[in-house]
């Protein structure tokens, strides 16, 4: 990885040159995973013909995001680490805006609406999934952090896995909450982009409105409890390597 890193003309020998890599690697991934998860991977799960859980692109990323901010937590503390993530997501604010402002201008007519249907694509989602995408980070990436760095108060520098999988258990567990409460949340809003709620007590059938509501409110419990179990078993599995990261990390000066 040395040898690598060389090649691309960083050469990493102090905590301040590592610190700016991982910033630039998490500011990317954050806008990265934020464009991906608008893909929407396969038809998500069903149950009789109704779908419960929905998988974004962004999942692919997101051990990436995850493992960067544990990293930088352990190694430079988590008021540096809510700094970094606070000004992450000004930043993918920034992005989205400028997209939309570029949609203001006119696009070509040679170009037969090909770029005004990707930045669409990409920008397109509406304040409501913007704002609470950007809440709900905000908050997950906090709890992460607090439950982070109060762990490593008590255990030291010892259980970096256990730490990071449990942080990130809270973390990712509020966030998903957040952000599909405040996005999907059946009251009185769109849900799903549906329009009116289609869930009665049977699956497929709709009831009254109360039944409608309260299976809404089960459809997104059980994607979030999906959602947060994929991430954690794929923050398990990177944990590893980012412990070994944080060890040598340490050790620079």
């Amino acid at each position: 990885m040395k040898k690598l890193l060389q090649k691309l003309g960083l050469n990493i020998e102090s905590k301040k040159t590592l610190f700016t890599v991982l910033v630039v690697i998490f500011f990317l991934g954050t806008i990265i995973q934020n464009i991906m998860e608008v893909y929407m991977v396969g038809d998500g799960l069903t149950i009789r013909g109704e779908m419960i859980c929905w998988f974004g692109g962004g999942l692919l990323i997101s051990w990436l995001v995850f493992g960067v901010m544990d990293i930088i937590t352990e190694v430079y503390g988590k008021n540096t680490s809510i700094k970094v993530f606070s000004l992450a997501i000004l930043t993918n604010l920034l992005f989205i805006g400028l997209l939309n402002l570029l949609m203001v201008f006119p696009e070509s007519t040679s170009a037969g609406g090909i770029g005004t249907t990707t930045l669409t694509n990409l920008a397109g989602s509406g304040i409501r999934l913007v704002a609470s995408s950007a809440i709900a980070f905000w908050i997950g990436n906090f709890i992460n952090a607090i439950i982070m760095s109060k762990l490593k108060h008590k255990h030291g520098n010892e259980r970096y896995i256990h730490r990071s999988i449990v942080s990130t258990i809270f973390g990712q567990l509020v966030d998903n909450m957040i952000f599909n409460i405040l996005a999907f949340g059946p009251f009185g809003l769109v849900f799903l982009g549906f329009g009116t709620f289609e869930f009665g007590l049977t699956w497929g059938e709709s009831g009254p409105i109360s039944q409608n509501i309260i299976n809404g409110w089960l459809v997104l419990l059980i994607s979030v409890l999906i959602s947060t179990s994929l991430e954690v078993i794929i923050e398990a599995i990177f944990s590893p390597l980012n412990k070994l990261i944080s060890t040598k990390a340490k050790n620079l000066k």
